[in-house]
Parts: structure tokens; C-alpha cells; sequence
């Protein structure tokens, strides 16, 4: 990938987020642009709230899109606010064809009530993918994918 220029004039088209993911690991394989993905979840078992989670990893993946792009990818509690962690990442579409998997990996995600949160994707100011996940209280659990 080339130098990072800027991003698109703002009539361009946000990508499509056409998949979302979590999981505990994505691992590329070298020499290809295939993954190895570890662990997929769709809840939490925690053994109590407030928690710090070790590690959440977000494997998404975007079409229709063409140049350059910041990604806003963020887990946000279930009534609101602000998000519990998040990180930006800028990503390249060399066509609308093309398809582009990426990777987020977050460490020490900070849970602060159990019930239904959410993975976020935003281009911009724009929801272009979005996903539940849940938490669960499990007695014993430490903090169980």
C-alpha cells in the first residue's frame, strides 16, 4: 500500500461494511492475504462488573468503496454514551470491486454493566456496520469468550 493520501471529497460514497466479527485472534497467514480466525464469539461470560476484558479482536470486511478512508471502529455500551474504547484506522479501496478484510485489536476493554453492547464501524460521521454482542454475569467465569 502507497503513502496515505488525503481522504475522499465528501460526496464520495462511505464503503460497505458487508461483515463484522469478534473474536479473540485474526492471524494472517504470510505470504497471503488469508486469515486464521481464533475463537469467534457473540458473548461474554465475565465473572462481575465493572471488568477490564484482556482482548476483544474486530474482523471486518468493505466493498464499494474507492480511495482512502478513516475507519472509526468502537464497542459501545448498551444504553449509550460514550463508547467504551475505540481506535481509528485508515484503510485503502483501490476500486469499488475491491474487497478489503481489516483487523482491530483491542486490549484491557473496559465493561462497565452486563446486557447488550455494540461493535461500530463508522466512515466519518456515517453507521456503515454495526453488531451485538452480550455479557454475561457467570459466576467463576473470570472473563470467558
Amino acid at each position: 500500500m502507497g503513502e496515505f493520501s488525503p481522504p475522499p471529497p465528501s460526496n464520495a460514497p462511505a464503503p460497505k461494511c458487508i461483515s463484522l466479527l469478534l473474536c479473540e485472534a485474526a492471524h494472517l497467514i504470510a505470504g497471503s492475504a488469508n486469515q486464521i480466525i481464533v475463537n469467534t464469539f457473540n458473548s461474554l461470560g465475565v465473572s462481575g462488573c465493572p471488568i477490564l476484558f484482556p482482548k476483544i479482536t474486530v474482523v471486518y470486511t468493505l466493498t464499494s468503496g474507492h480511495g482512502n478512508y478513516e475507519l472509526d471502529i468502537s464497542l459501545v455500551p448498551s444504553g449509550g454514551g460514550p463508547p467504551l474504547i475505540e481506535a481509528r484506522q485508515r484503510i485503502e479501496l483501490g476500486n469499488p470491486l475491491a474487497i478489503l478484510d481489516g483487523v482491530m485489536t483491542f486490549m484491557k476493554v473496559p465493561i462497565p454493566v452486563p446486557g447488550r453492547h455494540w461493535v461500530e464501524v463508522r466512515c466519518g460521521s456515517e453507521l456503515i456496520g454495526q453488531r451485538p454482542f452480550y455479557v454475561g454475569i457467570t459466576p467463576g467465569a473470570g472473563a470467558l469468550a
